[in-house]
């Protein structure tokens, strides 16, 4: 009896101590979702921040729209994070994000009211005014006439025109590269016109209508700069502390998860190690009870004892036990031997939690790492891309086309080519980094798929292609309506397809059949044949990596298309290759993983001329 009581007070202090770790462990995955759902936000504050630059560099209104629907749906995000979270912390670092990314989407709205005010000054009320200046010039030069009596007068007025020239160009040069420098250009430059405009004696009306246009240009002038200035605070210095505290939230909101978690984990080892000396106390005195019960039974059950009290030793140091001795006896011992199962039981499910605990906390740091690689990689080649290279290049390109604008009827042959070699240039190493972002986008880009007719779909591409010699293109489709990500399937069928146009040598005799099916796997199997020069075997591979070409060196390219179409294709789970030799056309035949809805047979065959 009073062994049973040892064992009984054994196995409540066992569950007990079990169910704490459970309830700890519970609250320990909390926290793992927490940090897992930081790292993603601080990934779509990047992505948000991405889109923010691509609309600063362009202006296109989609990039605006882009930053608004992500800035809202990570709101979003953050409200129901705040709202299951009972931790007064951690709802407090929730709440103080959303107020700055709401702040943050308030001043980006800011900052595309102030591109527009810039645009509005300069290509409607400054352009007005300097061309109201240059025709008031041509007016005065009639009025004043030409004679030895005039030259003074012609001269001033020639200086002065040119002196706003010169202004104009710096205010255009300030507004595209803000730059102080050019700004004070710009004011100099008008002084020396005001100076040059008091040497015109000839015709005081027209050179008085002409010092108020100057003013009137010197104040758009100087309001087109301030909105600039105000434009640049708004985007690199409001934004961007914007940016920085919400990355600072971020982080600490991870760090307090992190902290919670590692001060669950190591209350977790003090219980289990509390509850194992207990478990070992009570064994021992169960072990001594069972000393003198076999003391008092004497040598009858001493030995089935002693192999119990051992087993109980192993069990008390956390080992494996197969079997327990006695099991099968009918009287005591055998009770007692039954009982230490318990004790069998709960230490191998205690073993089970600390494995489960260590696979956890294994995974969440190789997520974590994964995460913060993709989140460098991300940065890095955003700030590449955009700034190291596409910003200098812009520049070369502007001065190319100024020079290009302004002096190339006084330039020789030799220079107006090497001109225009220069832009070509500069345009394709553009191109380049344009394909090099669209490839390292499809890492990140993702897209929800939708119910489309595969049939138009790719009509509707093919329709956006240049065909020159109008190659003669048909289409073989049977497949029902399916779901797919629609924006990658369309890039992969454009780049397939105008690849097939370019390369094609037979002109109007040439020929394109684009054939679809989906497998019984649900796979929809995709092949774009020509009936072009064809691609030797050895040559397979290397089409689709980056920056290789084959064939005809005079078609334009970047040799990035199909590097492109195979990691978007990889990306969706399908694969794609090539049949081909030389002077026997190219067959690119893919694989595309589908939902499919309903059945509707399409057969076409149609000729596609542009």
């Amino acid at each position: 009896m009073l062994i049973a009581v040892f064992f009984s007070v054994g196995k409540f202090v066992d569950w007990f101590g079990d169910s704490h770790i459970q309830a700890r462990q519970s609250t320990a995955r909390r926290m793992s979702l927490i940090n897992m759902d930081v790292l993603q936000l601080e990934l779509d504050t990047q992505q948000i921040r991405q889109s923010v630059d691509q609309f600063v560099e362009t202006g296109h209104e989609s990039f605006s729209t882009e930053v608004e629907r992500c800035c809202n749906e990570v709101l979003a995000k953050v409200g129901s994070d705040t709202a299951k979270n009972a931790d007064a912390e951690i709802r407090n670092r929730y709440e103080k994000i959303g107020a700055h990314l709401r702040t943050y989407l308030k001043n980006f709205e800011m900052v595309v009211a102030e591109r527009e005010i810039r645009k509005s000054l300069r290509d409607k009320k400054f352009q007005s005014i300097t061309v109201k200046f240059f025709e008031q010039i041509e007016l005065t030069r009639t009025e004043i006439g030409q004679s030895s009596e005039t030259t003074f007068d012609n001269r001033g007025l020639s200086d002065c025109e040119a002196a706003i020239r010169s202004a104009n160009l710096a205010f255009l040069s300030y507004f595209d590269t803000p730059d102080s420098t050019a700004a004070n250009k710009a004011i100099s430059s008008i002084l020396e016109a005001k100076t040059c405009l008091s040497m015109v004696q000839a015709a005081p009306d027209h050179a008085e209508r002409l010092e108020k246009l100057i003013e009137e240009y010197t104040v758009t002038g100087m309001r087109m700069v301030h909105a600039t200035r105000s434009y640049l605070y708004l985007r690199n210095v409001v934004m961007a502390g914007e940016q920085s505290e919400i990355s600072f939230y971020a982080r600490g909101l991870r760090e307090l998860a992190a902290g919670k978690l590692k001060q669950i984990n190591i209350e977790n080892e003090r219980k289990m190690a509390s509850t194992r000396i207990m478990v070992r106390t009570i064994n021992l005195a169960a072990g001594l009870a069972s000393v003198l019960v076999a003391v008092s039974l004497a040598y009858k059950i001493l030995p089935p004892i002693t192999r119990l009290t051992s087993c109980f030793e192993r069990l008390s140091d956390g080992e494996s036990v197969d079997s327990i001795p006695g099991e099968d006896r009918p009287d005591e011992i055998g009770k007692m031997a039954r009982a230490a199962t318990v004790f069998r039981d709960s230490n191998n499910r205690t073993r089970e939690l600390l494995e489960e605990t260590r696979l956890l906390n294994s995974e969440l740091e190789r997520k974590s790492v994964e995460l913060k690689e993709k989140n460098d990689e991300l940065d890095d080649f955003a700030y590449v891309a955009s700034h190291d290279l596409k910003s200098p290049l812009r520049g070369i390109r502007q001065l190319a086309q100024w020079i290009n604008e302004d002096a190339r009827d006084r330039l020789e042959s030799a220079s107006q080519k090497h001109i225009d070699q220069l832009l070509g240039r500069v345009g394709k190493l553009e191109s380049l980094l344009d394909d090099l972002l669209d490839f390292s986008r499809v890492a990140t880009g993702d897209s929800m798929a939708e119910m489309v007719d595969l049939g138009e779909l790719i009509e509707d591409a093919v329709e956006m292609l240049d065909n020159p010699h109008e190659i003669n293109i048909q289409y073989d489709i049977d497949v029902p309506q399916l779901k797919i990500t629609k924006v990658q399937f369309e890039q992969v069928v454009l780049n397939l397809v105008g690849n097939a146009i370019k390369h094609n040598d037979k002109e109007a005799e040439g020929c394109i059949r684009i054939h679809g099916r989906v497998t019984e796997e649900n796979e929809l199997m995709l092949s774009v044949a020509d009936n072009g020069p064809g691609i030797h075997p050895g040559n397979h591979d290397r089409v689709f990596q980056m920056y290789q070409r084959v064939g005809d060196a005079q078609v334009e390219g970047s040799g990035m298309g199909l590097a492109i179409v195979r990691k978007q294709v990889r990306k969706s789970g399908g694969d794609i290759h090539v049949e081909s030799d030389i002077g026997m056309g190219a067959v690119f035949e893919l694989s595309w993983p589908v939902e499919i809805e309903c059945v509707e047979n399409r057969e076409r065959e149609l000729c596609h001329e542009r």
